[in-house]
């Protein structure tokens, strides 16, 4: 049987090795010849082009601490805002009261139109003592025993001088029997009593003569001899004959 020949050498595939091989061998020599000028002394300066096909280091990728920090947002003082506390509330009026000033010194004082001060006997205790401060007689001086004697008499306390009300004031002339007994009086908001003297028929006096009378001021339910009680003498002009 005829075989049928279809061009291909069959030698080709060995040659062709043989062919690569030695053109490796020529390129090994041409490359050590290339290093081994450039590295011989005074040989001519040759540029190696290194084509650096970019060594990718992945080595350790150093990210490092990223310190974002702190972020200190701070602590943002969106303050007290104050509003301020609003009032509206309830408005309060509290009305003023008059105050009230108390004077100094005994109790129950009041004022008189005078300006003087006039306290109630009362307010009057010890060591204080009532004082009888002024005296007056009308007429004076005492002409017939027709007429009145009237006498006036102002009570104050000795401590301040106030007058003093509602005191008990008594008086009778020396010697007895010139006048008739008065009973006692007491004595007004402005301190003074009134005593009123009638003269009898043993009223017998010179010219220019004068009578004495005893005067006596206490506090109601005092003892007569004791407590604020006060005693005086005093005289009043009588032209009787």
């Amino acid at each position: 049987m005829q075989e049928t020949d279809t061009g291909t050498p069959r030698s080709s595939g060995p040659r062709a090795a043989v062919a690569a091989f030695v053109a490796v061998g020529l390129l090994g020599g041409l490359v050590a010849f290339a290093a081994t000028g450039a590295a011989a002394p005074g040989s001519p300066q040759q540029t190696t082009t290194t084509t650096t096909t970019d060594t990718t280091t992945t080595g350790t990728t150093t990210t490092g601490t990223t310190t974002t920090g702190t972020t200190t947002t701070g602590t943002t003082t969106t303050g007290t805002t104050t509003t301020g506390t609003t009032t509206t509330g309830t408005t309060t009026t509290t009305p003023t009261t008059p105050t009230t000033t108390t004077p100094s010194g005994p109790a129950g004082q009041i004022r008189l139109a005078d300006g003087s001060i006039s306290i109630p006997v009362t307010s009057v205790t010890p060591p204080d003592r009532l004082v009888i401060d002024r005296v007056s007689f009308s007429p004076n001086p005492l002409r017939s025993r027709r007429s009145v004697l009237t006498g006036r008499f102002r009570v104050s306390n000795q401590a301040n001088g106030y007058r003093v009300r509602d005191a008990l004031v008594y008086g009778i002339a020396l010697p007895y029997g010139q006048f008739r007994p008065a009973a006692e009086v007491t004595t007004g908001t402005d301190g003074f009593a009134t005593i009123r003297f009638i003269p009898t028929a043993n009223l017998h006096t010179g010219r220019n003569s004068t009578i004495q009378f005893f005067l006596r001021a206490r506090k109601p339910g005092d003892p007569l001899l004791s407590g604020v009680s006060i005693r005086r003498l005093v005289q009043a002009r009588v032209l009787v004959r």
